[in-house]
Order: C-alpha cells, then sequence, then structure tokens
C-alpha cells in the first residue's frame, strides 16, 4: 500500500539529484574552461552552458512528473478516471481540504512546467526548484498516510 512518505521521498530525491548534477556540471565546466581538449569533439563550451542553464527547470518537471505520478496513484484509489492535472489537482484539493493557498502554489509549478515543457514559460512566475518541492510537499501533506 502506498504510503504519503514514500511520494514525498521520491520528490525530496528529485532535488538531491539536482544537486549532484548540479555540482557535476559546474566541476566539469570549471574543468574544461582550464583544459578545452577534455571536452569531446561534437561538443562545444556552449553546449555546456546550455546544459547549466537549463538544469533547473529539467529537474523542475522531473519533480513535477513524480509529484503527477503519485496524485494519480492516489485519485485511482478513489476513483476509476483520468482527469486532466489541472482538474485533478482541483478536486483533490476540495475532498482532503487542501488550503487555497497550497492549491494556489501548486497550479503555479503546474503551470511553469506546462511552460517548460511546451515552450511557454515566459510570462510565468519564475520559481526555484526548491520552491516547487515545498509547494508540491506541502500538497502532499493533505493526503492521507496511507491509500
Amino acid at each position: 500500500m502506498p504510503t504519503q512518505f514514500e511520494w514525498l521521498r521520491r520528490i525530496k530525491a528529485v532535488e538531491r539529484e539536482y544537486a549532484v548534477v548540479l555540482a557535476a556540471v559546474s566541476h566539469f565546466r570549471e574543468v574544461i574552461r582550464h583544459d578545452p581538449l577534455l571536452l569531446p569533439s561534437e561538443l562545444q563550451m556552449r553546449d555546456c552552458t546550455a546544459a547549466s542553464n537549463g538544469l533547473e527547470a529539467t529537474y523542475i518537471v522531473r519533480m513535477f512528473a513524480e509529484f503527477e505520478a503519485g496524485l494519480r496513484q492516489f485519485w485511482q484509489s478513489q476513483r476509476p478516471t483520468r482527469p486532466q492535472m489541472r482538474d485533478l489537482l482541483d478536486r483533490i484539493a476540495a475532498r482532503q481540504y487542501v488550503s487555497f493557498d497550497s492549491l494556489s502554489e501548486t497550479h503555479a509549478v503546474r503551470e511553469l512546467r506546462n511552460g517548460f515543457v511546451h515552450g511557454s514559460d515566459s510570462e510565468l512566475e519564475k520559481l526555484s526548484l526548491t520552491q516547487c518541492r515545498s509547494s508540491l510537499c506541502i500538497f502532499f501533506g493533505f493526503l492521507p498516510l496511507q491509500w
């Protein structure tokens, strides 16, 4: 039987993985700045810069995917439907008495994730990975301990 704790752990694990990859990319950029020959021939320094610049967005998408998987599993334990993510958040929020603030913050993360995936993030509120993790975990905190 799934537990709230397991899903919180999975969401937080994405944040820790991001920290490791960020450190690795930063170190690699410093190393190749001093010795550009270490960069594989098909890559250029701008590729490393692009990877570094897109890292947080990539991990926000991954983190939201974990969050969505947990919510869908919870929803499937209650109902055999598959609503759109916006509706899923609203329905779970109504059934689990999720605070309006928490629901709003979670929708902001969903919209940011959609912006990254669909390429329309220019007008969205910029949230850090840590802010996203916090919002998603708080929302999960309204779910029962087991389902």
